[in-house]
This record gives C-alpha cells, structure tokens and sequence, in this order.
C-alpha cells in the first residue's frame, strides 16, 4: 500500500514494530507535556493564502555552505537502528539520494564508518561531551576522518530523563511483565529475523555497552555514568577549538543560549527540546523560533527540530524565520514502515506537501518564505 502522509506512516509503523520498539520511538520523557506542546503549538501557525504567479517553484536551498534540494535535515536518534536492521545506513542513503544531510548519532547501532562507507553524501555528525573527553576527541577525529563536515553539539541532556513507556529506565522488569513483553516481541517475526540476520545489536562507535547480557541495562548504566552535569558554555570553546568543519549546537531554546553559541562561535543552533525527550515543562520549539531568529538570526543559521509532521510545518517555520528544519519521527515512521523506500517514501511526501503549502503562500522559491506568510497580526488558526 502506498503511504500518502506521515500519519499514514506512524500508522504502518505501529503495526510493524514491536511495541516496546514504536513506545520508544514514539515516546516523551515524564508526562509527555513537551511532546504534546511541540504538535499542539506548530498545528495552531495560521499562514496566509497569496495571489502570485508560482508556475515555476524551486524547493532547494543552501545550508552552512552546502547546496540541498529540500531545508531539510534528517537528525540523529539514538538506536535508530531498532526500527529497521541496519535501518541507519539505508536511511543516510535515502537523505542522500533526495539530496538533503542524514546525521549519524554517537549512539547509533551502526559505526559512523558503516553509516558513511557507501553514502554519496557524507552524513553529518551528532556528538555528546562525555565525562571521558578522550573519548569525546576520539569520535570527533573518527568523524573528520570519514569526511563529516558538520558536528552537531547536543548540549539539553546532562542526564537521563525519565520515560514511562519504551526503552525507559525500568529496563528489569518482573517476571509477568517480561512475559509480556517477550510475547510482544514475538509477534513480529519480521522484525526479528532482520536483525538477527543483521546481528547488529550494539553500539557501533563505542566500546561495547549493548554487547554486555542485560543490553540495554548496561547502555542506560554506562550513558548515566558518562553524561557530563558540568557541562558549561566552555566546553563548547573547547569542541570548537577542536573541530575544524562547521559546528551546530542543538539544543537552543532561548535568545541568551543563542547569544550564548554565537560567542563560543557555533555556525548554526537548533532551536530543539529534544523531540519532547528532556526537560518535560520545555517551551514548544515553534513558539521559542522567533526569540532566536531575533537574537541571532543575522549573525548565524537557524534551525528548528520538533512538531513537524507536514510539508506545511516546514514551511510555517521557515516563515517564522528558520532556515532549515530537522526532523526525527517521521522518517522512523518511514523507515520502520518500509526499510530505505519507507525513508524515500516519507520525504517525497514532505517535498510535495511543502511544493504545495509555498505555492498556496504565492512563493516560488524557499528563499522567498519569510513573515509575510503569516496570517496578519500573527493571528493563529481558531481552535
């Protein structure tokens, strides 16, 4: 069956997975406010419908220096890997293909190495500053090694949040439970015979915290143990001391942590509260977009992360004055829908929706979406 939206995507992804796989994916951390209030905020963006000649419309844009046929990104996830064997590397080569960036996780299932061996385009780089800074130096030359000529700095997760459903910290659960979800899991042969056929289990770019016998267990463990509480606006000197190419840093939710990045001399923020994954009470991305478009919008890139789910959400940020957008769950939804064609799948339907929503704004460029696609006086849609 051929998917015609992202919704239609979550909906075969949510058939195909196990459930304790698509909770995971799907899930916030806490109550899940800040997942909520990233759909809830974008929905309510009204734009305004203008009379133009549109018959010749070009979707491509530039971003830090590189040419992309879509402002577009696809982000890093960790263990996104889980929604299709060796479903990182097929997804890199699908963004590559559509002619926009795939960003490799440091916690991706797949090595950078594996992830990039066979990509046309060299796949960004997603890093944490972990108390071992060696290890930190490591990943960042392993990165430039293989070409990756963006970092993308995560600075919102100096520890673990708490998730009440997926592969949250009750990783030992009782015997009744586990039978629960063994059962679960069994009901999906599929999936199960892609990664055992795959065997790829473990993290690919660090020493072994899934190949341990409680997995999971042992990733949740080691991660605690290295996220860095101390983490300060210094450190993001030192990482860019460090890293020749340009630096992203993700995370931003207010003008200060904007200024903030610009100072310690970052290319791009991404305005993001991690996808609803962090800090639950977190402000809704699109309503933080326009604080640091205003702070630092003609100083360095903006991007935003979080809440799309259309073509249209795209360009209600651009509107808002993000150059790009990056996006997460919907290309799960595609990959763990479809494998790689699930991925391609998912960003022609981005593209089309977002060829059809600049039309309707009568604009014939990307380049031309600015404020005055906004509804007057920044009204937002009657609810």
């Amino acid at each position: 069956m051929t998917r015609s939206t992202i919704e239609a995507l979550r909906q075969g992804a949510r058939r195909r997975l196990p459930r304790l796989v698509f909770d995971y994916i799907e899930g916030g951390s806490g109550a899940e406010q800040a997942l909520a209030a990233n759909l809830q905020a974008m929905s309510r963006v009204a734009l305004a419908p203008r009379l133009a000649d549109v018959s010749r419309r070009t979707l491509g844009t530039r971003i830090l220096g590189e040419d992309i046929a879509l402002p577009l990104v696809l982000s890093p996830v960790a263990l996104g890997g889980l929604a299709w064997a060796d479903g990182e590397r097929l997804a890199a080569r699908a963004a590559a293909r559509a002619g926009v960036p795939y960003t490799a996780a440091t916690l991706s299932n797949a090595p950078l190495a594996h992830i990039a061996r066979d990509c046309p385009r060299p796949p960004w780089f997603q890093l944490f500053v972990f108390k071992d800074r060696a290890l930190s130096e490591r990943l960042m030359d392993d990165a430039l090694s293989l070409g990756c000529r963006v970092l993308v700095l995560t600075i919102d997760m100096p520890l673990l949040a708490d998730h009440h459903r997926g592969l949250g910290h009750d990783v030992r659960p009782d015997p009744a439970t586990a039978l629960k979800l063994a059962w679960g899991l069994g009901r999906h042969p599929g999936w199960w015979w892609r990664h055992l056929r795959s065997r790829r289990f473990a993290l690919g770019n660090l020493d072994g915290p899934l190949s341990a016998p409680d997995g999971i267990a042992s990733l949740a463990s080691w991660l605690g143990d290295q996220l860095d509480p101390s983490l300060g606006w210094s450190d993001l000197g030192w990482v860019r001391a460090r890293w020749p190419g340009s630096l992203v840093v993700k995370g931003v939710l207010d003008a200060d942590s904007a200024r903030q990045a610009a100072e310690q001399g970052a290319d791009a923020v991404v305005v993001s509260n991690h996808g609803g994954r962090q800090l639950d009470a977190a402000r809704a991305t699109i309503a933080a977009l326009p604080e640091v478009v205003a702070a630092v919008g003609e100083r360095l890139e903006v991007h935003l992360d979080g809440g799309i789910r259309s073509g249209l959400d795209i360009l209600r940020a651009l509107a808002l004055g993000a150059d790009a957008v990056h996006i997460g769950r919907p290309y799960l939804y595609g990959l763990a829908d479809a494998g790689e064609a699930g991925v391609e799948r998912c960003l022609a339907i981005l593209r089309r929706e977002l060829d059809q929503s600049l039309a309707m704004c009568g604009c014939s460029s990307i380049r031309e979406v600015d404020a005055r696609a906004l509804a007057a006086n920044g009204d937002l849609i009657d609810r």
